[in-house]
């Protein structure tokens, strides 16, 4: 059964998810990748903090559950391995729509990298601060 303390915990995981997913969403709609080349750039730094700050309320509400007990260090690990995760995941999607959808979402190498550098650094600075 959820409870309102509940909700709200996984409201706080999936929140900044969430949000810099619909800027993404809004900026696709409306060209803003192709106005703004170098927005892809900041994109990926918050997507990967955006990611970390979840891991974080999800670290949180174990804890609270007593179901954790992780010391720091060890929460910045899981926080930016979950992150390389996902940052894997999207450049694969990525990768997939170029092959199989005619889009051009990943166009050299040099972007592939750069934008999981990005996601793993908004992680770094995320689990810095935490």
């Amino acid at each position: 059964m959820f409870t309102s303390d509940t909700i709200k915990s996984y409201s706080a995981m999936i929140f900044w998810p969430l949000l810099v997913f619909a800027v993404h969403v809004l900026s696709q709609l409306f060209y803003a990748y192709y106005y703004i080349p170098w927005l892809d750039t900041p994109m990926h730094f918050f997507g990967g903090a955006a990611i970390a700050a979840s891991s974080y309320q999800l670290f949180k509400y174990l804890e609270n559950k007593k179901e954790l007990s992780a010391v720091p260090a060890l929460k910045i690990f899981l926080a930016i391995s979950v992150t390389a995760l996902v940052a894997t995941i999207w450049e694969f999607s990525e990768y997939a729509g170029d092959m199989f959808l005619g889009t051009l979402m990943q166009p050299s190498i040099y972007d592939t990298m750069k934008d999981l550098c990005m996601g793993l650094l908004g992680a770094t600075v995320i689990g810095l601060i935490q």
